[in-house]
């Protein structure tokens, strides 16, 4: 993981991050700060194919099941 804020200071808000998927499953987690200039990355996280292929997994079901949820919920409201 990197970062470019000084030790001992708090790190900016992050209000926006991006998930990259590369060949044989790699990952890389990008954070991005919460500033009204472009866009900056202030940390990433790489991930091995094992744990790359773990966190699209989780996020597949998890959008899976938010789906779910809303679809239930727009069916309760028109009845």
């Amino acid at each position: 993981m990197t970062d470019d804020h000084m030790v001992g200071e708090q790190p900016p808000i992050t209000t926006r991050f991006q998930v990259l998927f590369g060949p044989e499953g790699a990952a890389r987690i990008v954070l991005f700060a919460d500033t009204n200039a472009e866009d900056k990355p202030i940390a990433t996280l790489d991930l091995d194919a094992a744990d790359g292929d773990l966190l699209a997994r989780l996020l597949t079901t998890r959008r899976a099941t938010y789906d779910e949820q809303r679809r239930n919920h727009e069916a309760g409201a028109q009845q």
